[in-house]
């Protein structure tokens, strides 16, 4: 999470020194913004329960683009492990870019998809051994749904899903990449500025 809000520094840092000056990317834009925004995310673990995950996301808006960074973490995932009759406890956290597009956007309900990327880990518990494990891990998640623009502010969007993950290493966690792969269904909440007009500005 530390990497989230050291993103969130960087992007508010950005953001007003475009709005210093004359020529820079949100001047040629036709409008700009700043959202913070709750995230709740659903999937299953080896094709079992569907499990949450919960985290935060911000970003600069451009048009209909957006770009920001990220955090998710689902906590003691509670899986079989087939092949040795065992239950492992799973917690898995990641952060790194999250990159959007929405269309039409200043419509009711529009397209919403985006891309979150980035590094994290996978700590398992075995209950048996009492043994811990920990693999950095890189997580992939592209997205595609609907969004609906509820106040000025406030935007939900309902997004379904894939999530890659690439790093587990079977022989030491019990667990591979491809139990943590799968579908996922999300809620995305935005709340911010996602239409002043910097031309209106001058």
């Amino acid at each position: 999470m530390k990497n989230l809000f050291v993103i969130a520094l960087f992007l508010l840092v950005a953001s007003t020194d475009a709005m210093a000056q004359e020529q820079t990317l949100f001047n040629r834009s036709r409008s700009a913004g700043f959202f913070v925004s709750p995230l709740l995310e659903f999937s299953s673990f080896d094709n079992d329960e569907v499990r949450g995950s919960s985290g935060l996301g911000i970003a600069l808006v451009v048009d209909d683009f957006f770009i920001g960074g990220y955090g998710l973490a689902a906590v003691d995932i509670d899986a079989l492990i087939e092949d040795q009759s065992e239950r492992v406890e799973i917690d898995l956290a990641h952060t790194g870019l999250w990159l959007g597009y929405t269309y039409p956007s200043r419509s009711l309900a529009h397209l919403f998809t985006s891309v979150k990327g980035g590094w994290g880990l996978v700590n398992t518990s075995f209950d048996a051994t009492g043994i811990e494990r920990a693999d950095r891990v890189f997580v992939l998640t592209p997205e595609l749904g609907v969004e609906i623009n509820l106040f000025r502010w406030l935007r939900l969007a309902a997004t379904g899903g894939y999530r890659v993950v690439n790093g587990v290493t079977s022989d030491i966690s019990g667990i591979s990449n491809s139990d943590l792969n799968g579908f996922t269904g999300g809620l995305t909440l935005r709340i911010g500025s996602f239409g002043r007009s910097w031309r209106n500005c001058d």
